[in-house]
């Protein structure tokens, strides 16, 4: 948006237009900083003498409110000249110029501004540079678990009062019936949620493949231990007859091995038995 609210825009300046008219006599009306300035210390400064480590931020955010004044064109607008309605409409506008990120397109925002702090943003060019500069940047934080599954919005809350040390910022999840400030912090997240049913699958899974182990490994050794008494018993009747093996021999292999097992076994035995009737011949 690179203009505030026309309607609001064509009635700001219709009004200024007739004002300047009855003032015809006196002085070009200065620029909003330059009417104001020196007469009482700005809120800004008190909070940076106060809190000089944070100087520097703030100052930026003072510079990102007074580039939406410029991306507005209302640097030169007399505020003092407006009336309190007239003046919260222009600042709505100027609010409603400000975009949000593209990651928060399910947040909501509430801002409340106490009396007082409409009387200092009204008479102090800083502070409210200060108040539009930190909704630009509060508004450009990326959400990052934007697309989740199951991620939603938020709701926020900006209270200004009259001082940068009055504002208060609450966020609340639109998670579903009952969220509140104190629910989100208890409540696990997604992820732990999700990680902590991936340790319950994993365990089950280990469970699962040990009793699956110690199975195999028993049918291991009995195929075993039948494999070696099968050999034994077939090399015996090998001895004793020379060409076959008798049917009780059978029926123990046909209960004891399997198919495939039984029939590796006769092809072992075969080539044994050729070898050993070509080394009589």
């Amino acid at each position: 948006m690179n203009t505030i609210n026309a309607n609001y825009t064509a009635k700001t300046y219709t009004n200024s237009v007739k004002k300047q008219e009855v003032k015809k006599s006196q002085p070009e009306t200065a620029s909003f900083c330059d009417t104001v300035l020196g007469k009482s210390e700005s809120a800004v400064d008190q909070y940076k003498r106060k809190h000089p480590e944070d100087a520097c931020h703030v100052d930026s955010q003072v510079q990102a409110g007074k580039a939406v004044w410029t991306k507005n064109g209302v640097e030169d607008v007399s505020r003092e000249d407006m009336t309190m309605e007239e003046y919260k409409a222009f600042i709505n506008g100027l609010l409603n110029s400000i975009p949000f990120d593209a990651t928060r397109i399910y947040d909501k925002e509430m801002i409340s501004i106490s009396d007082a702090g409409w009387e200092q943003m009204k008479h102090d060019p800083d502070y409210e540079a200060w108040v539009l500069g930190y909704t630009v940047e509060n508004r450009s934080v990326r959400n990052p678990f934007f697309g989740w599954p199951g991620a939603s919005g938020n709701v926020y809350v900006e209270k200004f009062g009259a001082s940068i040390e009055e504002h208060i910022g609450q966020s609340v999840g639109t998670s579903g019936p009952g969220s509140s400030s104190s629910n989100v912090k208890n409540e696990k997240s997604w992820w732990e949620k999700r990680h902590e049913k991936m340790e319950e699958l994993l365990e089950e899974q280990t469970k699962k493949a040990l009793k699956k182990a110690q199975a195999q490994r028993v049918l291991e050794q009995q195929y075993y231990l039948n494999s070696r008494l099968a050999s034994q018993q077939r090399l015996q009747n090998f001895l004793s007859d020379g060409t076959q093996i008798s049917n009780d021999m059978m029926h123990f292999q046909s209960g004891s091995m399997s198919a495939l097992a039984a029939m590796a076994y006769e092809n072992n035995i075969n080539i044994f038995s050729k070898s050993v009737m070509g080394s009589q011949k």
